[in-house]
């Protein structure tokens, strides 16, 4: 039985989406409407995703976010929110959250995005993921010359995984195999000294929106 915390303070929502989740079979989901009741929720059970909305009471989802992560845990987080900043973004991958969706996807988009995580992957949403993008912040000259040094289809691809397309999306978009898309995807990693596509996304958004195109 997979347990799974979802952390809402809108009691209508809180229940809904529980009772949703809890009609696929293999979920137990624990419900709790602050950061306090999620603490004291989690000092007795042990949780295989939580499920958080940045904007709740007692200091909000990314608040948790920080105190989980400080404390050691890797449980696999989500954030499902209305709205979140790319300020917010970027700190929310730098703490490794595995999912980034809104409130206003389809139900089932958020099952495949709570799947997803849990099978190891990760989902993030393209508005989220572009509005995080083209936040310019200050950028370390060497990231930008890294980005320079990209080939045209290396740069291509880098475009398309910063709006959220799997390799088999960039592939068909690019028509290419999978694989050669997945060949492109290590060469960039070692060019952007990163290591996958988080901390790609993370590098991308140090990096004015300029350069990027």
């Amino acid at each position: 039985m997979i347990k799974l915390l979802l952390v809402d303070d809108h009691p209508i929502f809180l229940d809904g989406l529980k009772q949703f989740i809890e009609s696929h079979d293999g979920f137990e989901v624990s419900c709790a409407k602050s950061s306090e009741e999620a603490d004291a929720i989690m000092a007795d059970t042990m949780f295989d995703l939580l499920l958080l909305d940045i904007t709740i009471i007692g200091g909000g989802g990314m608040e948790l976010l920080r105190s989980i992560r400080s404390a050691g845990s890797t449980v696999p987080v989500i954030f499902l929110t209305v709205h979140i900043t790319p300020q917010d973004t970027v700190e929310a991958l730098k703490l490794g959250v595995g999912g980034i969706i809104l409130k206003e996807s389809a139900p089932e988009e958020i099952m495949n995005c709570i799947n997803m995580v849990l099978g190891g992957d990760t989902y993030y949403d393209r508005g989220v993921t572009e509005r995080a993008l083209h936040h310019s912040v200050d950028t370390p000259s060497h990231r930008t010359e890294a980005l320079n040094s990209l080939t045209a289809r290396e740069r291509e691809i880098v475009q398309l995984v910063s709006t959220g397309l799997r390799n088999r999306e960039i592939a068909e978009e690019c028509g290419l195999t999978e694989g050669t898309v997945k060949t492109h995807l290590h060469n960039i990693f070692g060019k952007m000294a990163v290591k996958s596509r988080t901390q790609l996304l993370i590098a991308l958004s140090q990096i004015s929106a300029e350069d990027i195109s």
